[in-house]
Parts: C-alpha cells; sequence; structure tokens
C-alpha cells in the first residue's frame, strides 16, 4: 500500500518536531534551570495560544451553527426542543451536586498550588510558585519563584476569570461550576450519538450523578473536573471524526488531545487516540494529509516534556522512606494490594465511599462484552465507528489505572488517591449505553426498568453519600490547613506574618507567609522583621498527635514545625480526630545566630547603617524575610 503525501513541506515538519521532541525527551537536554526557566516564561503563552487554537477549531468545525441565518436559529430551536427534557435534567443534576457538597480546598497540595499559580498567571502572566510573601508600602512582595510540578491549563482557565472578575479563591469553584453542566451536557451528546436515543442520553446522565466522587471534585478547587470534561470531549469528535473525517475535525480532534496533556501529567496519552484515527483514516484513504496549523501541533507538546524533566529530576518523584527501606516509585509489588483496595472501593460501601456500584457493575459487564465483541468481530471489519473511536480512550484510561496501581501511592480507598477512579467511571458509561443499544436492551419496558433502577440508586446510595461526604471528611490535612487559613484571614493583617506549612494557601489568600524551614535557617531575618516594626505579630502552625512510647500528645516534626530556636505560646487548638489535632502558636522569643534569646514583646528601635532615605528602606528591604 502506497501513502500518498499532499502536502510533503507539512508532513516534513510535523515529522521533525516529533523527532526533535522525542530526541530532546530521550536525551534529557537542559538543565533544571532551563526547564524551569522555559515553564514560568514560556508557559503561560503556550497554554492561552492552545486555547485560543482549539476555541478557533471548535467555532470552524461546527461554524453552521453560528451563522445569522434562520436557518441555523431553526436548527439551535429544533435541538432545544427535542432535548428541552435533558437540558432540564443538565440544570437539576448540576444544582444538586453543588448544593449536597461542600465548596472547599480538598486535596491541598494540588489546589493550593493550582490557585496560587492561577495568581501569578494573573498577576504576572508566568507560571511561578512563590516561596515566600510580604507587604512593602501596601504591596505584595513574593520572592523565590519555584515551578509546580500540575500541568497548567486549569490555573491558566482560573486566571482568565480572575482577569475578568479581579482576583479571588472563589472563581476556583466558579470554574468548577461551570464545568459542571458542560461535562453533563457533553456525556448527554456522546450517550445520544452512541444510541440515537434521549432515554439512554438521560441514563447517562443519571449513571454520572449516581457517582458521589463526581460530586466531590466538582466542589472543589481541584482539575480533575476539567480532566474527565476533556476526556468526554475527546471521545465526541473522535467518534463525529471516525464516522465523517474532515480536515476541520482532523484539527479538532488534534488540539483537544493537546488540551488533555496540559491538564494532567498522565493525560498526556490520551494523544495516542488522536494519532490512531488519524493513522487509520490515512491508511484507510491511502492519503496523508496535513494542513499547517496540524504540522505545527507539536510545538506545544514542548511545554509537557518540560513539565516532565522538572518532575522526574525532583525528589517527589522518588518514594517515601520507610525505616531504612527506599520504596521505588513504581513497582509490581504493589499491584496486588492495590488492586484489592480497587475491589473493595469499586464495589463495596457506596454509601460510605464516594463509589457509585451500579456503574461499577454494569459497567465490568459491558466491558467484557465491548472486547469480545471485538475479538469475534475485527476480522470481519463489521465494528461500528463507536467502537472504533472509543477503544483506544477506554485503553488509555485503563493504562492510566493500571499506573496507579503499581504505584507506591496507588490505594483507592485513600482519600486523596480516589480521585484517579474517576475517569474510570466516566469512561465506563458509554460503554453501558452502547452495550444496552447494541443489544436491543432500549425498549419502552427496558427503559423503564433501567431509568428505575438508576433513579432509584441515586436516591438510596448516592445522595446519601454526597450529603454525608465520608471520603471528604477523612481529608484531615485538609481541614487543618483551612483552620489555619481561616484564623489568618480573621485575625492577620498586613504586619501578621504566619510561618506554615500551608504558606502557598496563605500567600493565594494574600496573607505574608514564610516556610518553617526558611525560618529555621534565617531567624535573624525574622527579628529584624519584627524589630524594624514591620510585623506586629508572628504565628505558625503545627500538628500534634499522640505518641504511643510515651502515651502523651506531642508535635509531630515530620509534618513540618519550627525548631528550637523558637519559643511558642498557644493560642488556639482544633481537633479533628481523636489523636490528631492542629495547633496555632504565636512566636513570643526567637534565639538569634549569636544564641542570645530576643524577647517579641520587647520592640527597640531599629539603628540602619545609612541615613539616606533610600538606604533605609533598601536596608529594611534585604534584612525582611
Amino acid at each position: 500500500m502506497k501513502l500518498k503525501i499532499t502536502r510533503p513541506l507539512n508532513f516534513g515538519l510535523i515529522v521533525a518536531l516529533l523527532l526533535f521532541l522525542v530526541t530532546w525527551r530521550v536525551c534529557g537536554w537542559g538543565d533544571e534551570n532551563f526547564v524551569r526557566s522555559f515553564i514560568v516564561n514560556f508557559g503561560y503563552w503556550l497554554t492561552l495560544i492552545l486555547l485560543g487554537v482549539f476555541v478557533a477549531s471548535l467555532v470552524f468545525a461546527v461554524r453552521s451553527f453560528f451563522r445569522p441565518n434562520d436557518q441555523a436559529n431553526a436548527q439551535v430551536m429544533q435541538i432545544v426542543r427535542q432535548h428541552w427534557l435533558a437540558l432540564l435534567m443538565v440544570v437539576v443534576i448540576s444544582a444538586m451536586m453543588h448544593s449536597n457538597g461542600e465548596h472547599r480546598f480538598r486535596t491541598q497540595n494540588d489546589e493550593f498550588g493550582l490557585l496560587a499559580t492561577s495568581q501569578m498567571a494573573h498577576k504576572y502572566k508566568t507560571l511561578a510558585l512563590p516561596h515566600r510573601m510580604f507587604y512593602f508600602n501596601n504591596q505584595a512582595v513574593y520572592i523565590g519563584h519555584h515551578t509546580d510540578i500540575r500541568l497548567p491549563l486549569f490555573a491558566v482557565s482560573a486566571s482568565l476569570i480572575h482577569d475578568l472578575s479581579g482576583y479571588r479563591s472563589a472563581n476556583m469553584f466558579i470554574l468548577n461550576g461551570l464545568l459542571t453542566p458542560v461535562f453533563l451536557l457533553l456525556l448527554y451528546a456522546l450517550a445520544y450519538r452512541v444510541s440515537h436515543s434521549r432515554q439512554l442520553g438521560a441514563l447517562a446522565l443519571l449513571l454520572a450523578f449516581s457517582v458521589p466522587l463526581l460530586s466531590q471534585v466538582a466542589t472543589s478547587g481541584g482539575y480533575d473536573l476539567l480532566n474527565v470534561t476533556l476526556i468526554v470531549g475527546l471521545a465526541l469528535v473522535a467518534l463525529s471524526y471516525a464516522k465523517n473525517a474532515t480536515a476541520e475535525k482532523q484539527t479538532l480532534l488534534i488540539y483537544a488531545g493537546l488540551l488533555l496533556a496540559f491538564c494532567r501529567y498522565e493525560s498526556v496519552l490520551y494523544l495516542i487516540v488522536p494519532a490512531f484515527l488519524i493513522g487509520r483514516n490515512w491508511l484507510k484513504q491511502q492519503k496523508i494529509e496535513l494542513r499547517l496549523i496540524d504540522a505545527l501541533s507539536p510545538i506545544f507538546l514542548a511545554l509537557p516534556i518540560c513539565y516532565n524533566l522538572y518532575y522526574t529530576r525532583k525528589d517527589s518523584f522518588t518514594a517515601p522512606k520507610i525505616g531504612e527501606e527506599v520504596l521505588e516509585f513504581f513497582g509490581v509489588k504493589y499491584l496486588p494490594g492495590n488492586f484489592g483496595e480497587a475491589i473493595d472501593y469499586f464495589f463495596f460501601d457506596p454509601i460510605i465511599s464516594s463509589t457509585s456500584v451500579l456503574v461499577a457493575t454494569f459497567g465490568l459487564i459491558s466491558v467484557v462484552y465491548l472486547f469480545a465483541h471485538i475479538l469475534t468481530h475485527f476480522r470481519k471489519g463489521v465494528l461500528s465507528t463507536f467502537v472504533i473511536s472509543f477503544t483506544p480512550v477506554i485503553l488509555v484510561v485503563f493504562s492510566i489505572l493500571m499506573l496507579v496501581l503499581v504505584n507506591y501511592w496507588g490505594q483507592l480507598t485513600d482519600y486523596q488517591a480516589v480521585r484517579f477512579a474517576l475517569p474510570v467511571f466516566v469512561g465506563l458509561i458509554p460503554i453501558i449505553i452502547w452495550c444496552i443499544h447494541h443489544n436491543k436492551l432500549n425498549g419502552r419496558k427496558c427503559m423503564f426498568f433501567w431509568l428505575g433502577l438508576s433513579g432509584f440508586y441515586c436516591m438510596a446510595f448516592s445522595i446519601p453519600s454526597q450529603v454525608q461526604q465520608h471520603t471528604s471528611n477523612s481529608m484531615i490535612p485538609s481541614f487543618g490547613r483551612e483552620f489555619v487559613t481561616q484564623f489568618a484571614r480573621e485575625h492577620g493583617t498586613q504586619s501578621t506574618l504566619f510561618i506554615s506549612q500551608a504558606t502557598l494557601g496563605l500567600i493565594a489568600h494574600g496573607i505574608p507567609a514564610v516556610p518553617p524551614d526558611f525560618a529555621d535557617a534565617n531567624p535573624d531575618r525574622i527579628i529584624a522583621g519584627y524589630h524594624y516594626g514591620h510585623y506586629d505579630f508572628i504565628f505558625t502552625d503545627h500538628i500534634i498527635t499522640f505518641d504511643r512510647n510515651s502515651e502523651t500528645f506531642v508535635v509531630n516534626t515530620s509534618l513540618g514545625s519550627l525548631g528550637e530556636d523558637y519559643r511558642l505560646e498557644s493560642v488556639q487548638f482544633k481537633r479533628y480526630a481523636p489523636l490528631l489535632k492542629f495547633h496555632i502558636a504565636r512566636v513570643v522569643a526567637i534565639r538569634n545566630s549569636k544564641g542570645e534569646w530576643i524577647d517579641l514583646n520587647e520592640r527597640p528601635t531599629p539603628v540602619f547603617e545609612a541615613d539616606v532615605e533610600d538606604s533605609v528602606s533598601l536596608e529594611l528591604f534585604k534584612k525582611l524575610p
């Protein structure tokens, strides 16, 4: 078979770019400073351009709906009249998910990092996280920028909302609130395209509502809802492309895959979907056709590669120690235990956990049927466009799940790792719909059974799970950091310094903060800030746990706390578990580098090395934390 290349220059360009990027990643070119500088200075603009190209591609692909004529208006009104019940269900389900769940930051390391990144993107158009912050002349000063390991699409999207309405942490919840009906509409559209049945589309919405985990991420400040929204969007575009491959849909498919690569680090694997479908179409047509916009698409992969290089070189890419043993980050030895935890999560305790036993059970049956169908019909060449387009999507979903199960931190019963199960639920729903439609189990009586069963499950298990929020309530560290942040917002001012492990969250809420390791290494600078009158109060927080050996409550130093050079006075306690409580304390004395204890209740008149006002300001600026 000979393939005809219609635009050889474009084809040569994309091959050259891909070879360069693969070589760059394999050889690991560029030191950490180069990689970090590329992310900080170019990451925001690459993400913004990618969003713009995707939106333009989407508009061109569905431009018939945007034509200002009677035919387009009639087409839109026909869709509304035909699917009004689905639109109503989307509104009701979205409202119920957000009313039953509490809007709060849950996975603190992720969500506060995304919030702080969106703040920097809004203010400076850079992707950097501040190490510490203080106010100088009523202006926030951010120092010691470093790079987050999380891909930037969600943070940049949130920064656009900041640009429109002003910066506030609640914009993260607003973004997820806007994404909720978009996700449900895309899921309904996919189910309807698969089955041509409004009833099965409604069933897909009920199945999605039956997953309490979806409500949990929809009311969080994280990027997991955006990730699954893009997965469903990619599946919908893939199905449309498989049915009718056009140049516009090819571009849209490529850039939908790139958006996923910019959302989460493992989601770069979804680029396999456009690669497979476009390659299959080329072979079928015996023609390779690439527009210039398609040929330039690999340029955007430079950013995910930089993130990957940066992340894999960090200490966080290595698993922690247990005693003298250093755990592997990935290992087959984790699979049996993690697989057992996954079974427990998916198929047991539907009220206590955030699972949907309904989706998991019927999804497992449907997946087995799907792959049996593929094995028996592949050689006959009678596979439907849905099977052809969605099989690579579900294979990527299961591949990522396998990566989670061979990871040291891959227990889906863990309150933070449970988020990795959401793409599995979302991937199973279209297969359930296809299986019901393919086996003609969508007659009137059958649909009464499916819709009744799903509605009953939602009322009996899903809504109680959403209301009780057992999984969210297990996130003790998030409650602790929320407690510290709330205390700081109520009692802190520009002249109040917090020394805390929750530095990112405090800075993102406009509160001066430094991490404990910096304060321990620089006690003289903390003293100078107080003596110069820059700080009136200095607070710190730490976690107190019960030590079974001494049978007393002690400060858990492994979770971050100030060292012995700081003398504290208790201010407030908050208990979130029987043997764990959070403690906020005021710093009353600091031991300087000479070994002298400096009482913070006594503030001497500051003495500067120069009398010129500018020099005084510069001297003060240098000595501030």
